[in-house]
């Protein structure tokens, strides 16, 4: 069996710690039929692309802290605090919990709630943007 909880450490680095957007990184990463359901709305893989364009546009620089990772079978459950500082140099914190699957070594579904810890009103949507 993969080491899925490692495969997810590595996606969020690639994918959100990295500076710039990397198309080929999220085809990498994620499945062509990947879903998101985040804070009640549905993302497709198009639309995630869309959103990792905005928050790279948004955010200059990321930081993924992990507090746990929790793997059975193909599923990662995941708590974990995204942090960094917006264009304007604002910082912005949120906690989120998602439960992740994959499908071989890609991103095929996550599950996520996204609440924010430090930021404006208008940031609530930080995790689901686009």
């Amino acid at each position: 069996m993969s080491d899925l909880k490692a495969r997810t450490r590595q996606i969020f680095k690639d994918v959100f710690e990295k500076p710039g957007f990397d198309f080929e990184l999220i085809k990498k990463h994620c499945h062509p039929d990947y879903i998101q359901h985040v804070d009640g709305k549905v993302l497709n893989f198009d639309q995630f692309v869309s959103h990792v364009k905005v928050l790279k546009s948004t955010l200059s620089d990321a930081l993924i802290t992990f507090d746990t990772l929790v793997q059975e079978g193909d599923t990662v459950c995941s708590a974990h605090r995204p942090s960094g500082k917006k264009a304007e140099g604002d910082a912005v914190e949120a906690k989120v919990i998602a439960v992740l699957k994959f499908k071989g070594e890609q991103l095929i579904y996550c599950d996520e709630l996204t609440h924010i810890i430090q930021g404006e009103q208008h940031d609530k949507d930080l995790g689901s943007r686009l």
